[in-house]
């Protein structure tokens, strides 16, 4: 007996598994969006991540690309950094 398709039938399961699908999703676009504002940039820009072979790129960017130093638009540096502009 496999457990998996035992378990994935039971609609209380497929009620727990949505809600942690669905918790999971919300936390991984707050964080994007918070990883795109350190880097000085739109939280909309998290939008090309569903255009094909551009999100391939654009994810590597964002990955690579360090953060603002000092504050930007968005808030204080949460490094602690300070601008190199800043007086």
């Amino acid at each position: 007996m496999n457990l998996a398709s035992e378990g994935s039938q039971d609609p209380g399961f497929l009620l727990f598994a949505s809600l942690i699908m669905i918790a999971s999703g919300i936390l991984i676009i707050i964080q994007a969006v918070k990883r795109l504002h350190d880097i000085n940039m739109s939280g909309w820009n998290l939008l090309i991540s569903f255009i094909p072979i551009a999100n391939i790129i654009f994810g590597l960017y964002v990955m690579i690309k360090d953060g603002t130093p000092g504050s930007n638009k968005y808030g204080e540096d949460p490094k602690g950094r300070q601008s190199i502009h800043a007086a």
